[in-house]
């Protein structure tokens, strides 16, 4: 189906209308040619955050969104700034990028032919999306570390000793520990969401391997889940360690032509 020009907005307008404002903060985007992907990135100031700025940068503000919280507004709008700059440059600068639909569970509903995903943390907000002629699946996950109050209240719903023990030499404490399976998992979710189009809680998937030298790790699927949904069992997950906290990201390639 395609898009109406009120269902468009040129590439570049969110950008000027949000930094100008001065609620987008440090904006960077990356092209990742060689994994197929590009990744934005910026900070935003919930205190510059007025629910007019969505018009002004002509991204849709969605009911459900709109009767939520100032930081849920905030973050919503710097994650969907992210992906329409990065949508101008997939659809070529000089084209308008289309809307990006939310769905029935809050998820971006990418345009055809797009696969991606955004994450927010605190007062930042990232996104990575790729063309799917390049990429099958994309998910992208950022993470403060928890503290050790939170870890003793969640740990044992996002991981078993197992897990704990497969990341008890590389000098995690055991909340950073957690904090980066968890972000591992949510990425994965994020990545396989559009395809299994059910939620699919923590216990679905476990660490079986990980890698400090390359900052990657693999996850494995229950094997029913894995069946009943028709997917491969193994995901490699890489990451990056970051000062306060801990991103992931999980991406499959489109298999090249024999």
């Amino acid at each position: 189906m395609s898009l109406t020009p009120e269902q468009q907005v040129p590439a570049k307008t969110s950008a000027s209308a949000l930094v100008r404002s001065g609620f987008i903060l440090d904006s960077t985007c990356e092209h990742h040619d060689s994994a197929g992907f590009y990744q934005a990135g910026c900070r935003f100031d919930v205190d510059r955050y007025q629910p007019s700025l969505f018009a002004e940068a002509g991204i849709l503000l969605p009911a459900q969104i709109a009767r939520a919280v100032p930081q849920r507004q905030a973050e919503f709008l710097a994650g969907r700034y992210l992906a329409h700059s990065i949508l101008g440059e997939l659809h070529s600068p000089k084209r308008e990028a289309p809307h990006i639909g939310i769905g029935e569970r809050r998820d971006p509903l990418w345009p055809k032919g797009v696969v991606g995903s955004i994450t927010h943390c605190g007062n930042e907000a990232a996104c990575v999306l790729a063309s799917k002629t390049r990429l099958r699946y994309l998910g992208i996950d950022h993470e403060n570390w928890m503290t050790p109050s939170v870890y003793d209240e969640v740990a044992s719903s996002i991981l078993d000793a197992d897990e704990l023990t497969r990341l008890a030499d590389v000098h995690f404490s055991s909340a950073q520990a957690a904090t980066l399976i968890f972000s591992a998992k949510e990425s994965l979710f994020k990545a396989l969401y559009p395809t299994v189009q059910c939620y699919f809680g923590f216990e679905c998937a476990k660490l079986v391997s990980v890698d400090m030298g390359k900052r990657n790790l693999v996850l494995q699927l229950r094997e029913d889940f894995a069946r009943r949904c028709q997917l491969q069992r193994d995901y490699l997950v890489s990451f990056r360690v970051l000062s306060v906290g801990i991103e992931t990201l999980t991406l499959g390639r489109v298999a090249s032509p024999q």
